[in-house]
């Protein structure tokens, strides 16, 4: 929810003096620089991780925790460069003045939000 008003109110103040300053650089780096900085991952994969060494899909011991890591980075590099392959098509192909594609990322936060408040309420209510 949080990650949806964030978004949704930067959205609103449509303050372009803040990307100017970015478009002399590569979008690559950018991309790059800022997937560095995207802590918000960590508890995911970290939680992840525990939960898989705890039942036992992973073995320390072994070499093979090697395969699952570099499986996880190609995993996780294609499936995000999917998705904004995916959102590049539909901004291109969408009349941005009905529906601009950048109200599109706080409603997808919003969704999730919602999808995982009914799953919590139907698990413990």
């Amino acid at each position: 929810m949080a990650l949806a008003c964030t978004f949704f109110l930067k959205n609103e103040n449509n303050n372009h003096n803040l990307l100017v300053k970015y478009i002399s650089y590569s979008t690559f780096f950018i991309g790059i620089i800022l997937s560095i900085l995207n802590f918000i991952q960590i508890p995911f994969w970290i939680g992840w991780n525990i939960y898989l060494v705890n039942e036992k899909y992973i073995d320390v011991d072994n070499s093979l925790k090697f395969i699952y890591i570099i499986g996880t980075l190609f995993g996780t590099f294609f499936g995000m460069l999917s998705f904004v392959l995916f959102l590049n098509f539909v901004d291109a192909n969408i009349d941005n003045s009905k529906f601009p594609i950048s109200n599109f990322i706080p409603l997808l936060f919003l969704g999730m939000a919602l999808f995982q408040m009914f799953k919590f309420l139907k698990k413990y209510y």
